[in-house]
């Protein structure tokens, strides 16, 4: 029988002393290497299932949003409460109804079991008003509006009216303008998501955000997306007014190529069709910053100008606190 390592007697070395074969030192060594590798490699399904689970565990969390957002101006609390999950073309639906009640802080389990406490009802339906009310007269400058939720009896509404019309008539959600509809969903989904819901954190995927809404409301939407979301967001687009002319280096362009693919690149390259957003966006700046600019600041001469300019580069990349993005910094001779 082979020699072998102290303490250790193994079947490799019984089967080659039985056939009259003795091994040396550096052999019987690498024999014993080969048995531990071929340990190794039993326990490799373990291993990579552990290896799987540790990267996932820190891969982030991506939430795609592609579609419409429903949420209807109508809602049946008795339905709510107690059929929740039992229609899968609900679904949807209900998730967002839900997250409409997180949004405005009320519970519709609640509402619908005080039907006659009417005073209790009131105030929760005036302090969900108010809160929804705030946020949408701070992200929607087309209108200053109004929202309230009024309930009778099971059945909640969502009623919108702008209280500065010469008749300030409420109209339910579902009869508003696609756009503000949309809008009106979509900050109610992400804001219930990204503070403490499923996307608290996630990277977003947007595919063509602010579809539905003109020009001003998505330039609106996109300061919304820039300024109330901690998340990393990264959306598509085909409107030169979702492109973020004063923060350009953050663009990318996408080409589609037949021999090479698609591409992506922080250069802007491609065809007329892909630049077109871009140089629209860019020349739509440049118009509002030298006509109807609403905040200017004008200094004496190049020098103040390079001065400023530096200063407040440096606090950008600094993170500490700049000039207003909506503020133009102007010499006297009209040049930026």
């Amino acid at each position: 029988m082979g020699r072998h390592a102290p303490g250790r007697i193994n079947n490799s070395s019984f089967s080659l002393g039985s056939a009259g074969i003795v091994l040396g030192d550096a052999e019987d060594e690498i024999l014993a290497d080969i048995e531990e590798q071929a340990r190794g490699v039993s326990g490799f399904d373990a291993a990579l299932d552990k290896a799987k689970k540790l990267i996932e565990g820190c891969l982030p969390i991506f939430v795609y949003v592609s579609e419409f957002p429903e949420l209807n101006g109508h809602q049946d609390l008795d339905t709510f409460t107690q059929r929740r999950g039992h229609d899968p073309s609900l679904i949807e639906r209900e998730n967002n109804f839900e997250k409409l009640a997180r949004v405005a802080d009320f519970d519709p389990a609640r509402l619908n079991n005080i039907r006659n406490e009417h005073e209790e009802r009131a105030q929760i339906l005036n302090r969900a008003g108010s809160l929804v009310t705030a946020e949408i007269r701070r992200l929607w400058k087309d209108q200053t509006l109004m929202v309230r939720f009024n309930l009778d009896g099971p059945r909640l509404d969502i009623l919108v009216s702008d209280p500065h019309a010469e008749y300030p008539v409420e109209v339910n959600l579902d009869e508003r303008s696609r756009g503000f509809r949309w809008f009106f969903a979509f900050f109610i989904t992400f804001s219930a998501d990204t503070r403490g819901g499923n996307a608290d954190g996630a990277i977003l995927l947007l595919d063509e955000p602010g579809l539905y809404l003109h020009a001003k409301s998505q330039g609106d939407l996109l300061k919304h997306l820039r300024e109330d979301y901690k998340n990393q967001i990264i959306y598509t687009t085909h409107s030169p007014f979702m492109v973020p002319a004063d923060a350009i280096k953050i663009v990318r362009t996408v080409n589609i190529q037949p021999s090479s693919g698609t591409t992506v690149t922080n250069t802007p390259t491609g065809g007329s069709k892909t630049l077109f957003p871009l140089q629209a966006a860019l020349g739509y700046h440049l118009s509002q910053t030298l006509f109807i600019g609403n905040y200017n600041l004008i200094v004496e001469g190049i020098t103040d100008f390079w001065i400023l300019s530096s200063i407040n580069a440096h606090f950008a990349t600094s993170g500490r606190r700049t000039l207003p993005a909506e503020l133009n910094l102007l010499r006297t001779d009209g040049h930026l």
